[in-house]
């Protein structure tokens, strides 16, 4: 995701240990981005659209700690777009993804262990300056003092208005 800085944010994790496990996450509201359709890909210059590589979350288990990496998380439901036009209602549904991939039902798949969120932190990418507010408060409502990063930034589709991005140590 751009920024309107120069210079970029690069966050990695390399681990080289027997016993680590990683699996990746889903959202049963929202298909892979990999899957999405012609429709909803972005670039009308181009003749073949690619669609994202990404995984919705990655939940990394090393030394008995569990850590879940949530990827830029948006407004989408399917493959669409939901809120036009609303920053707080995209923000609303935005947090309302990220919790569907630390939600029991989204965990089971990968640990039998009864897992909830007890510190993390988050990115908050936001397209329009005007918007910050609106997104701001609504983050605060769901997260409180969470730490948090708000980034002027462009976001991956042109009706998408915030996208959040996060890490979470589960317990």
């Amino acid at each position: 995701i751009g920024m309107n800085r120069g210079g970029i944010i690069l966050e990695f994790v390399a681990v080289d240990i027997h016993g680590a496990v990683s699996q990746p996450i889903d959202n049963p509201e929202q298909i892979s981005a990999h899957c999405y359709s012609e429709k909803v890909l972005e670039g009308k210059h181009f003749t073949l659209k690619a669609t994202p590589k990404f995984e919705r979350a990655r939940l990394f288990e090393c030394f008995g700690q569990k850590q879940l990496f949530i990827s830029g998380t948006a407004s989408i439901r399917g493959e669409n777009t939901i809120a036009l036009n609303d920053p707080a209602k995209q923000t609303e549904i935005t947090i309302q993804n990220m919790q569907q991939l630390y939600s029991k039902n989204s965990l089971k798949s990968v640990t039998t262990d009864t897992l909830s969120p007890v510190y993390g932190h988050a990115r908050v990418y936001v397209k329009n300056r005007e918007d910050y507010s609106a997104i701001k408060k609504v983050f605060e409502n769901y997260y409180g003092k969470l730490p948090v990063v708000y980034i002027l930034a462009d976001i991956c589709r042109h009706d998408l208005l915030v996208e959040i991005e996060g890490e979470a140590i589960l317990e």
